[in-house]
Formats: structure tokens, C-alpha cells, sequence
């Protein structure tokens, strides 16, 4: 049997195990659990959790519902085929955006340096040219000041989008970043 293991890398490789990680998810004791599934005292529990016996299907949904975790999941230690598509959407979505901002962010810079490099230029003084008018003047820095708002936002949002990036997984992402727009 192939051992999963949680985020703090618990075993999770039994039914007991995945029960007992999602009643402490919950924050809920041994006796807490019993009481929600009618039992009178933790016992059932506890032999569930130490893999002394194994429920039945009207207990397993009740506890899948009581623990708001999947049902599959719970019984198998696998991510159910939905979660599993749901997983890939989003990779996918994320991935999508991740370069949406890449790309944006790209683009926000080449046109800030141009809007730099024209200002600089109207502003250079030269012999014999007639002077360029100061509201001509305050419209490009309006709009040189307008890329630059919008680069310091779409910068405040790749550390946000590479870190719901990292929770998906290195493998995801790179598929996900190799694919074109």
C-alpha cells in the first residue's frame, strides 16, 4: 500500500487515520463526533479511528457529512474523480492568469518606458523649435502616471497568483505555464 500523507505529514493511509485527521480538522473530540452520530459515549469512534472495525455505508455518509469531507476520500484516501477535475480546472485557470499577468505586466513596462522616453524627448529643450504646450505636456504625464498605477497593481498580484501557483504543485504549473495563451 502506497502511504499519503497530509500536510504535516501524518499518516493518512488507513480509514482510521483519515478519520481521525478530519475530526481534529474540526476541532472536534472523540466524544463530540459520537454525540453527532447518536452514540452515547466515544467508543465507536475510537475502534473506527484505531481501525478495530469498520463502519457501515449509512455511518460512513453520516460521518462524511458530520466531518464535511468527501465521501471517497474518506473510504479510499483518494481525491474523488469531481475534486480531481476540479483540481485541473483550476490549474488550468490559474495557469491562464498567471501568464495573463506575465504577459500584462510585459506590456505595462515597454509602454511606461515609451511614455518615459516621449516625455524626456517634449521636454528636452531645443534651438528654434516652437515650445511644446504644457497641457499637451500634463496629458502624457496623466497617462505615463495611469501605466504606472496600473504596473504597480498588476505587480502586487503575481505574488498572489505564484503562490496559489506553489499550492497546486511544481509539475501542474509547468504544464500549465507551457501551454501558449
Amino acid at each position: 500500500m502506497v502511504k499519503k500523507f497530509s500536510k504535516n505529514n501524518v499518516v493518512i493511509d488507513t480509514f482510521g487515520a483519515r478519520l481521525r485527521k478530519s475530526r481534529k480538522d474540526r476541532g472536534l473530540s472523540q466524544t463530540a463526533l459520537a454525540r453527532m452520530l447518536g452514540y452515547e459515549n466515544n467508543g465507536p469512534v475510537s475502534t473506527m479511528e484505531n481501525n478495530k472495525t469498520n463502519p457501515d455505508l449509512k455511518t460512513l455518509v453520516r460521518l462524511a457529512e458530520s466531518l464535511d469531507v468527501d465521501l471517497h476520500w474518506l473510504i479510499t484516501g483518494n481525491p474523488s474523480r469531481a475534486d480531481r477535475n476540479l483540481e485541473d480546472d483550476y490549474a488550468r485557470l490559474l495557469g491562464s492568469f498567471a501568464k495573463y499577468i506575465a504577459k500584462t505586466i510585459a506590456d505595462l513596462l515597454t509602454q511606461r518606458q515609451w511614455w518615459k522616453d516621449h516625455l524626456d524627448e517634449m521636454k528636452r529643450p531645443r534651438p528654434g523649435d516652437i515650445p511644446i504646450d504644457p497641457d499637451v505636456i500634463a496629458e502624457h504625464e496623466a497617462e505615463f502616471d495611469r501605466v504606472q498605477r496600473e504596473l504597480t497593481f498588476m505587480l502586487s498580484q503575481e505574488p498572489w497568483v505564484q503562490t496559489a501557483l506553489e499550492r497546486l504543485g511544481k509539475e501542474k504549473l509547468q504544464q500549465e505555464q507551457a501551454k501558449p495563451l
